[in-house]
């Protein structure tokens, strides 16, 4: 959360400077923890992100759609979480859950302590396994060590009185309401530490079970987990005519008529999206393509028809387009659309002269050896 940022920004660079295993698994936790309350407003750059991909189900040597099959309803997984977990909705003592970047949980005990802990729910099997097998390695007393500054993280104490209370652990000191409310109560928990244009940063809302939280939080909606649940045999993944992602095999694709935006991250590579994809076709039907939208996208070619009207910021950021094509119907343009920190060295840009993409481009020609050429013809 955002107060555990600060502070272990200072340890981040002081374990940096050993460089053993054990303190390598200890900038890693500290890094996890750094990102934890931060949103994402917009995107998220991770390492390569492979969730599991729904099986698709052969009836009758035809192919049932994914979304009608894995997609299990917010009723039937809050029936079935409560049945095994046991939930008691009046009272502050089991499991709270949140998802912002992370799946977090705090677990209250009847003495007074409570336990953290958070998950990367798009993290890698491989991933998991690299980093079992590099806890594996470490001696039995940097094992120790390693156990306690993890335990540093995740032990807290808590006060409670009147429904309000404190939460404390070694690096972060919050306060929280408990809003006892039957199946809508819920946890309220504000960093006070935070500045005030933060403010927005240092709350966070808490719920009974981890199906509560996922229904309440906007971010979810971004992970590779909602995505690969709710995408079609394609492998599109539309909610209310918004593509929120692409996790389908083909190598040339054109986004369905029935979307109207596309949103962020949708063709990440870096988060397990459109990772096969070399060619991308945009139709006129898009109207708004999302900040960060086009993020880390290893397509070589992305062809914009007519129609589409407006661009939002870092919407191509550190892409690997060698060629793409802007239609003059574009006529809102967000600040640094092609950014990238290499550069778009040998990046075709087609437009047509005139036009309000075109004029931008000139005014904020993206870094590396770019060649704008007036010859659209989509």
């Amino acid at each position: 959360m955002k107060k555990e940022v600060k502070k272990e920004k200072v340890i981040i660079k002081e374990v940096k400077e050993e460089e053993s295993p054990k303190e390598e698994l200890q900038m890693e936790e500290l890094k996890k923890n750094k990102k934890i309350g931060l949103k994402k407003k917009g995107l998220v750059i991770g390492a390569v992100l492979i969730g599991v991909v729904a099986v698709i189900a052969m009836v009758m040597g035809g192919t049932i759609n994914k979304k009608e099959t894995n997609k299990i309803s917010y009723e039937e997984e809050l029936a079935k979480e409560e049945k095994v977990e046991n939930v008691d909705y009046n009272t502050i003592l089991g499991k709270w859950y949140c998802f912002e970047t992370f799946k977090e949980m705090y677990e209250f005990k009847a003495d007074g302590t409570a336990f953290y802990e958070y998950e990367d729910i798009d993290e890698s099997e491989e991933e998991k396994k690299r980093q079992k097998d590099e806890y594996e390695s470490l001696t039995e007393e940097e094992k120790k060590e390693h156990d306690k500054f993890k335990s540093e993280i995740s032990d807290y104490t808590y006060t409670l009185k009147d429904n309000k209370g404190k939460l404390k652990s070694k690096y972060s000191n919050y306060e929280f309401e408990y809003i006892e409310d039957g199946k809508n109560s819920r946890l309220l928990v504000v960093d006070k530490s935070v500045t005030e244009d933060q403010v927005d940063d240092g709350k966070w809302t808490f719920y009974k079970t981890w199906s509560q939280a996922k229904k309440n939080s906007t971010e979810y909606k971004q992970t590779l987990e909602y995505i690969n649940s709710i995408a079609d045999e394609d492998g599109w993944a539309i909610e209310d005519n918004k593509l929120l992602g692409y996790v389908g095999k083909k190598k040339s694709v054109t986004v369905p008529k029935n979307v109207e935006s596309i949103e962020p991250s949708a063709f990440s590579w870096d988060m397990g999206r459109a990772v096969k994809v070399e060619k991308i076709i945009v139709g006129g039907n898009v109207k708004v393509i999302r900040s960060g939208s086009f993020a880390f996208c290893k397509a070589d070619k992305i062809v914009i028809k007519n129609g589409v009207k407006e661009i939002e910021d870092f919407a191509f950021m550190d892409s690997y387009i060698d060629d793409i094509s802007f239609p003059p119907s574009i006529t809102k343009i967000g600040n640094v659309i092609m950014q990238t920190e290499e550069g778009l060295d040998g990046c075709v840009i087609h437009c047509k002269k005139g036009s309000p993409i075109a004029k931008y481009m000139e005014e904020d020609k993206p870094y590396g050896i770019v060649k704008i050429k007036y010859d659209y013809r989509y």
